[in-house]
């Protein structure tokens, strides 16, 4: 019997040139055996390694209940990186963002667990294992956005409170901070109520530009990191 195979949830386009104009095409990345990928589901995000020459793509799993996973495409075959991020049992779970940073995979979204591991909000895959961002400090809430600005990496979305142990807050940020890529550092904070958020991080001639939905002094839903913004350690030892 001829075994049946369906392409799932990502494309290519691709492109090619005549002497009038080019023409594109959107064409599967891969026929998928449908026994073994039938538990993908919705692509939330992707990320390309530009040194690696490794896709990331981030996925609903189907079978498994409020699970995420995470596999890489290297042009020729896929490859599954852990075991997958969860919420709870009764939560549904997103990835929402991923960044190549320090030649390492980092993803932010609204998971609790990675591989089985405490992580919230944000992990980063070492090339064996998802461990968590911080060390003993964690984002509590979640994360919708990363960019590299000045070899740091920044973390936007609807976090409150970075912790140094288990219930023992240090210091309240504002849905926006950045990892140095040994601590978490406060750089003052956008948004002031509850509902507050940023959607969007991005990078402009020099300059990170925030987007979502928040007010504050001199500027709505839209505004960009001041230099002169004094930096504040925190005390994670």
């Amino acid at each position: 019997m001829e075994t049946k195979k369906i392409i799932y949830c990502i494309s290519i386009i691709t492109g090619f040139c005549t002497v009038s104009a080019q023409s594109q095409s959107i064409v599967p990345v891969k026929e998928i055996n449908v026994d073994a990928y039938s538990t993908i589901g919705e692509v939330t995000c992707m990320v390309s390694d530009t040194i690696k020459n490794i896709l990331y793509v981030a996925f609903r799993d189907m079978k498994g209940k409020n699970v995420m996973k995470i596999a890489s495409w290297n042009g020729k075959k896929w490859s599954e990186l852990g075991s997958g991020f969860r919420r709870s049992e009764n939560d549904s779970v997103v990835i929402n963002t991923m960044i190549i940073y320090k030649d390492e995979l980092y993803v932010g979204g609204n998971f609790y667990t990675a591989n089985g591991y405490s992580s919230q909000c944000m992990a980063k895959w070492n090339g064996k294992e998802w461990i968590p961002v911080g060390g003993n400090a964690t984002l509590s809430g979640e994360v919708n956005a990363l960019a590299v600005y000045k070899n740091e990496l920044y973390a936007g979305g609807k976090f409150r409170v970075v912790f140094e142990e288990r219930n023992v807050p240090q210091w309240i940020p504002v849905n926006i901070a950045k990892w140095n890529g040994i601590k978490w550092i406060n750089i003052g904070g956008v948004g002031m109520n509850g509902n507050d958020q940023i959607y969007t991080l991005a990078v402009y001639n020099e300059v990170l530009y925030v987007g979502g939905e928040f007010m504050g002094k001199g500027f709505k839903n839209l505004a960009m990191l001041s230099v002169k913004l004094p930096e504040k350690k925190l005390n994670i030892k």
